[in-house]
This record gives C-alpha cells, sequence and structure tokens, in this order.
C-alpha cells in the first residue's frame, strides 16, 4: 500500500514503551496515508481513532494500525473494536518485531502473520 506519513517516535515513559496507533485514509486520489500516531494514556494502551488526522473530510478510513508491547496477537478488544462498525482490518505489530493482520470483513475473519520487521 503506497502511503505517506510525517514521522513519529516510540514514546517511553519511566523505561516502558508506549503502545502507538494510527487508522488509515484513502484520499480522493486514490492514495493512502496515516497521520503521525498516537499514544493511548497509559503504556498498553492505545487508541482508536477513525477520524483525526485526515488531510481532506471525505477522506475515508480503510484500515487502523497499533503496536503491542506486550504479546504478538490481538486481545479480544482488538478484534472487537475491528469487527466495527465499521468493520476495517486491524494491523498490528509486536514487540518483537512481527507483523499480523486481523480483517473482520472475510467469512471467517482472517488472523494470520504478514511479516517481521
Amino acid at each position: 500500500m503506497a502511503g505517506r506519513n510525517s514521522g513519529a517516535s516510540r514514546r517511553w515513559v519511566r523505561g516502558d514503551p508506549w503502545e502507538q496507533s494510527a487508522t488509515v485514509f484513502k484520499g480522493k486520489d486514490g492514495q493512502c496515508y496515516y497521520p503521525q500516531p498516537k499514544t493511548g494514556p497509559l503504556p498498553g494502551q492505545s487508541p482508536r481513532d477513525l477520524s483525526s488526522g485526515k488531510l481532506s473530510p471525505a477522506d475515508k478510513p480503510v484500515a487502523h494500525a497499533h503496536s503491542h508491547i506486550k504479546g504478538d496477537d490481538f486481545s479480544a478488544q482488538d478484534k472487537k473494536l475491528a469487527d466495527g462498525p465499521p468493520p476495517l482490518p486491524e494491523y498490528i505489530l509486536g514487540p518483537g518485531g512481527d507483523m499480523r493482520v486481523y480483517d473482520p470483513r472475510q467469512d471467517p475473519p482472517i488472523n494470520k502473520p504478514i511479516g517481521k520487521l
């Protein structure tokens, strides 16, 4: 997926990394992009915000992504949020660099590894 990002750094507090998340939007030009990732209020939490960071009000969310500080799989809450509304693919990056996708739009939902950083 082609995209663009303004860049971000990982946030650490008292030695603990904080989860980060961002929504992937599709613009009217067909290009996908994501805003600078956001951190949650505490380590291990990341916000799911499907509207802020759009370049245009008409841009639509097409996926959501977040990092995990512990574990390389989706939590029950991750899956519940991905199930929607609206149902969107969710991507995670685990602490060891493993990437996974959960796509509730498939029947049955896809939950599989897609690579490693």
